[in-house]
């Protein structure tokens, strides 16, 4: 059966500071460690977004990682802003959801986690059509 998620494996650390410092370490992702992606967006930084091994939504410089499968889950949905030069893929309803980031990034809005967590968790199990 096709895999129906988007899966990157990280090959290396690179500093935060978008240098393109390589690292030794990293605290909160794992080399050779696949993971599911759940976004991505092209502006100043070209950015995976990932749950990190502490099981954060992070954004992620993509030079630390390999795609293993080229899978787009249904549910994303591109959004392009041309004036600000910036293209992104994430789940429709986050895209559509007021300040989602902002709310999402504050845990006390409860309705904006329950969003991630369920885009989440459709992404891990979304299987092909028959």
């Amino acid at each position: 059966m096709e895999d129906c998620k988007i899966k990157v494996k990280c090959k290396k650390f690179l500093s935060p500071f978008g240098d393109g410092e390589e690292l030794e370490i990293c605290s909160f992702l794992t080399k050779g460690k696949v993971y599911i992606l759940l976004g991505m967006s092209f502006c100043h930084h070209r950015l995976f977004f990932i749950e990190d091994d502490e099981g954060q939504m992070i954004g992620v410089d993509i030079r630390q990682f390999d795609i293993l499968s080229d899978y787009l889950p249904s549910r994303w949905m591109v959004e392009n802003k041309a004036a600000q030069n910036y293209l992104s893929f994430f789940p429709k309803s986050w895209v559509a959801a007021e300040n989602f980031w902002d709310r999402l990034q504050d845990d006390n809005d409860p309705e904006m986690v329950e969003l991630y967590r369920m885009e989440r968790d459709l992404i891990y199990q979304e299987e092909p059509e028959p």
